[in-house]
């Protein structure tokens, strides 16, 4: 079913959108065990180095790695049988319906129903579809549709100057969108195009055609062909678990792989041959001579977890992935939990604890070979934390936090109650725990009474921490405490955060629909780091081990970066050299009892920073020295001076450079 290839770097957009020098590679786990429900690839549509795949279960993909990663898009509908694109036009086919979209698959819109579709082409503003009950033409890129051909058509392909439509019996041609008339007996399964010439594949062989269809010749191949490309001088045929090439119009044909399952189309790009079968990718860069195979690799993860060993992930409703060697293999353990989705991963020493939606807490000491319940824990843990002092804390649904001091042997309940526990997180001696409530949950006796700090909208149930900043993400963003969690305020991301991490002055936070961010501010600016993810993505868990942070994702499985390539190191005031003056708004503001005030200065000289009533009295002059060029970061700590809530200046002073701002304390 090869379509009629274009140049579409354009939709590269997606991958692009967000700038970053972050590479991240998808290390699985893959789909491949028995219990897993595989989703089976219908369509390639290749670019250049681009792949489009529309498969049974998440819709509508595209990778520029060939297959190493997978971006995205705005399609997320099953049951798809075919896709093609050009000039920023993407179309996909399913069971009943095609449906097009012109913002580079953000958003899809039904077009036409032609029955079950079995191919789309588009060249340009010619757009084709066939299906069940026909073909059908468009001029203007799939906005209006004129009928073909009538009848069940299982393949198209647009050239220049003539249209093909492929049935079980048939070759039928067409100069003019309108006039199909039949070119040659066949069962026709694929069609290709290269330098000239029209290939078929049928059940009966391949044939090409040198004259737009008029005339054709068959070629020594005479197997039950399933597609066909063609790119120069090579051709490329598959038929059941083998691929053929020839180099000579067919007159002589040499198997050049067998991947051991039936393969299903084959494809040309700028660099090599791409084969598919159901769950694979098979790529070739020299000509068919090697092969090297890629998992389809689209699975929902929900955690990730690493021991000094081993990789630890969880996806919906098919137990626990286990990696010893950072991704590259995984093993798939189900034995006692095959229909519990696993929400948590935590250790003590070399045992390994997991919580599960709707059984007790499990555990291993094999490093995760065998997995046996633990007597007397609770169930549906959502969360998991061990503590400094090895207490083992699980959050729980609807019946808030319990822990162990004594790895899992005995249960203590606290004062939590009733509440859905999300996670929990320990920075500097205190505890935090984000639920089903509002606002922020906080310990300070080592997790026997917990406090609730109200904060209006939804829950905030991830945290991070960075010294005595501590961060808590929600559907309403990210808040900051500068003190610990003894107050808090709202930064200025706002993204439905799912996840959070932090490495050395770094926070990351893990979105539900735009992916990563980061910030190296203290949450006052956040960049997304998506990289070659593309633009759209659901993070459920993050983490941070050596100088990689690990992401368990929607649809891309686990996925992994080097930190150094998620952070900016301009962000550091020792390395950065400003080309102006300025003073920055402190942050946070409102702020209790401290706040961090930033500036930067041109030049070495001496600078001046002083603190003002509203009156303009002085309060204070938190600096008073010489300070080189470069950038800065101050704290002030109202404590010290024992000030009342209300409104106070800062300004600085630096080689006749002034400027002076406004913030608020609030006790």
């Amino acid at each position: 079913m090869k379509k009629y290839i274009l140049p579409l770097g354009v939709f590269l957009i997606f991958c692009s959108a967000a700038l970053s020098l972050a590479q991240w590679t998808q290390i699985g786990p893959n789909y491949g065990s028995s219990n897993d429900p595989v989703p089976i690839i219908n369509d390639l549509y290749i670019s250049g180095d681009t792949i489009y795949a529309v498969d049974n279960v998440f819709g509508l993909h595209f990778s520029t790695d060939l297959g190493v990663t997978w971006c995205e898009t705005g399609y997320t509908s099953g049951n798809n049988n075919a896709c093609a694109a050009s000039n920023g036009v993407i179309m996909v086919g399913n069971s009943s319906i095609a449906s097009r979209s012109t913002n580079f698959g953000a958003n899809f819109a039904n077009v036409i129903a032609p029955g079950n579709v079995t191919d789309l082409c588009m060249n340009n503003n010619l757009a084709m579809v066939s299906g069940s009950i026909g073909a059908y033409f468009s001029k203007n890129a799939g906005v209006t549709w004129n009928p073909g051909t009538g009848g069940s058509i299982n393949t198209i392909i647009i050239t220049p100057g003539v249209f093909f439509a492929g049935s079980n019996t048939a070759v039928y041609r067409c100069v003019d969108t309108v006039n199909f008339v039949v070119s040659l007996l066949r069962s026709v399964n694929a069609f290709a195009y290269d330098a000239g010439k029209v290939y078929v594949g049928s059940t009966t062989g391949v044939d090409y055609s040198s004259d737009g269809g008029l005339s054709w010749n068959t070629t020594t191949l005479t197997s039950n062909i399933k597609d066909i490309a063609a790119k120069g001088s090579n051709i490329y045929a598959i038929s059941g678990t083998t691929i053929y090439k020839s180099t000579n119009n067919g007159q002589n044909w040499t198997s050049v792989f067998n991947s051991g399952t039936g393969l299903k189309q084959i494809r040309t790009t700028s660099t090599g041959v791409i084969a598919m079968d159901n769950t694979s990718i098979y790529y070739s860069t020299n000509n068919g001579t090697s092969w090297t195979q890629k998992k389809f690799g689209l699975m929902q993860t929900y955690t990730v977890f690493k021991t000094p060993t081993t990789l630890f992930s969880s996806t919906n409703n098919f137990g626990i992935y286990r990696s010893t060697n950072d991704g590259n293999e995984w093993t798939n353990f189900t034995l006692n939990i095959d229909f519990w989705s696993i929400r948590s991963f935590a250790s003590i020493g070399s045992t390994i604890f997991c919580g599960m939606n709707n059984t007790v807490i499990h555990k291993s000491t094999n490093d995760g070979i065998t997995w046996a319940p633990v007597a007397g824990a609770p169930s549906a843990v959502f969360s998991m934390l061990v503590s400094s002092n090895s207490t083992l804390f699980a959050g729980t649904f609807s019946s808030g936090i319990k822990y162990s001091t004594n790895a899992g042997a005995n249960w203590t309940t606290t004062n939590l109650g009733v509440q859905t526990i999300y996670n929990i997180h320990e920075n500097q001696g205190r505890l935090f725990a984000g639920g089903s409530g509002s606002g922020i949950y906080m310990s300070t006796d080592g997790g026997n009474i917990w406090n609730q700090f109200a904060i209006a909208g939804s829950p905030l149930s991830s945290f991070a921490s960075i010294n005595n900043y501590v961060f808590a993400g929600g559907g309403i963003g990210v808040y900051v405490s500068s003190n610990n969690g003894t107050t808090w305020a709202p930064t200025p991301f706002t993204e439905y955060t799912l996840c959070m991490a932090s490495s050395g002055n770094a926070v990351f936070a893990g979105t539900d629909k735009k992916g990563f961010y980061v910030s190296q501010d203290y949450g006052l600016t956040w960049r997304n780091v998506n990289g070659n993810l593309g633009s759209k993505l659901r993070v459920s868990k993050m983490y941070v081990s050596g100088n990689s942070l690990y992401g368990a994702t929607s649809t891309t499985s686990v996925v992994r970066a080097p930190i150094s390539g998620l952070v900016d190191v301009k962000s550091n005031p020792e390395t950065e050299m400003p080309k102006d003056y300025s003073l920055e708004q402190n942050y946070p503001n409102p702020f209790n009892p401290s706040t961090n005030i930033n500036f930067k200065i041109k030049n070495s000289g001496f600078v001046s920073l002083k603190i003002y009533d509203i009156l303009g009295n002085e309060i204070a002059e938190i600096l008073n020295e010489n300070k080189s060029a470069g950038s800065y970061s101050i704290t002030f700590d109202a404590g010290k001076y024992n000030l009342s809530s209300g409104m106070y200046f800062y300004k600085l002073s630096a080689n006749g450079f002034e400027d002076t701002k406004r913030m608020v304390m609030v006790k």
